[in-house]
């Protein structure tokens, strides 16, 4: 959030409200898909998995 707070889904004029002291990222931002996608390829590398279905 302190990176990249137009990450965050919310109201443009109100604060981002936090449910269960988590954010909701916004998933419509090809920014966000990259980073997430970026991430857990990088999990999965070094997990030396073959096949996930």
């Amino acid at each position: 959030m302190h990176q990249h707070p137009e990450w965050v889904v919310r109201h443009p004029y109100q604060r981002a409200s936090i449910g269960r002291n988590q954010y909701v990222l916004d998933f419509a931002n090809p920014e966000v898909v990259d980073n997430i996608f970026a991430q857990m390829s990088a999990v999965l590398d070094q997990a030396k998995i073959d096949f996930m279905q």
